[in-house]
């Protein structure tokens, strides 16, 4: 049986098992719906390569964004309950938004740097 302690430790880290899921979930969600809006799906060889390698990029630095979007979400309902959940949703949002917007910054600038070479 259960301690009090070790059933609230397993509660826990259910809990976290679950909102990882769900921001990985949100994470492949933001990567298909970029991968579709720039037709990416047709690519092959060095484009291809060379668009993974961009999304690779542009999801670390969307991760970061998201993360500070959750702390800040966090620390203003610090004094609710509500934190956890605050910081999920805030991660959830800012990762979708500055994943697409990394990335179609990003081919636009090489885009450009394309057009110039």
């Amino acid at each position: 049986m259960l301690t009090e302690a070790e059933a609230e430790r397993k509660a826990f880290e259910e809990q976290q098992q679950m909102r990882q899921h769900v921001r990985d979930y949100a994470k492949a969600k933001a990567r298909r719906d970029v991968i579709r809006t720039h037709n990416a799906e047709i690519l092959s060889g060095p484009a291809q390569e060379r668009f993974e390698r961009l999304l690779a990029h542009c999801e670390k630095d969307a991760d970061e964004i998201a993360c500070e979007a959750g702390e800040e979400a966090s620390a203003q309902a610090s004094r609710t309950e509500l934190s956890v959940a605050a910081y999920e949703v805030a991660y959830i949002e800012a990762y979708a938004d500055a994943f697409s917007a990394l990335v179609a910054t990003t081919l636009a600038r090489c885009d450009l740097l394309d057009r110039a070479g």
